[in-house]
């Protein structure tokens, strides 16, 4: 019988945000994570408060940068390779759509909560363990204070939750 186990292991997202800072008694940076994923097929879901746009520099320094399209596929597979996927685009691609916004802050509607996956999660990766199937953000709670004088709670959180589907491979 194959083993069919997942490896589960945590990062402290502010620590793989930050180079060298102190990860379980060692060093830990964004590069040894890199290395890390590097060459294998071990899935990655980071997940929580970037507290940061999906498009911002400090997004894309954990995500990567996807390749220029005009590359060499065989380069291409490379960077694949260590690229990590916002769940909120997958989800735009798909033939349905919800609201996607976790903050409201001046009456700008934001996203500074992700799900990001690695290729491991991509439908379109014909060596997918996994696909995300469906993304929904809860953000029913929050108020727009520049429309609303209501008081929100001190136990309310001001942020949406983004909860991911994702459907194993059998």
């Amino acid at each position: 019988m194959p083993d069919n186990r997942f490896k589960i292991g945590t990062f402290n997202l502010y620590n793989l945000a930050l180079p060298e800072k102190q990860y379980y008694n060692h060093q830990y940076s964004k590069s040894d994570y890199r290395r890390k994923v590097k060459g294998n097929n071990d899935a990655v879901l980071i997940l929580g408060d970037i507290n940061d746009t999906g498009q911002a520099v400090t997004s894309e320094i954990m995500a990567g940068s996807p390749p220029w399209r005009k590359i060499p596929f065989e380069k291409k597979l490379r960077a694949w390779d260590i690229l990590l996927y916002n769940v909120k685009d997958i989800q735009a691609r798909q033939s349905y759509r919800d609201v996607y916004y976790t903050h409201i802050h001046n009456g700008h509607y934001e996203s500074l909560d992700h799900i990001l996956i690695s290729q491991e999660f991509v439908r379109q990766n014909p060596n997918h363990l996994g696909y995300v199937e469906y993304v929904r953000v809860f953000n029913d709670h929050l108020l727009d204070d520049t429309l609303s004088q209501t008081e929100i709670p001190h136990w309310q959180s001001d942020h949406g939750q983004v909860v991911v589907t994702i459907r194993l491979r059998d």
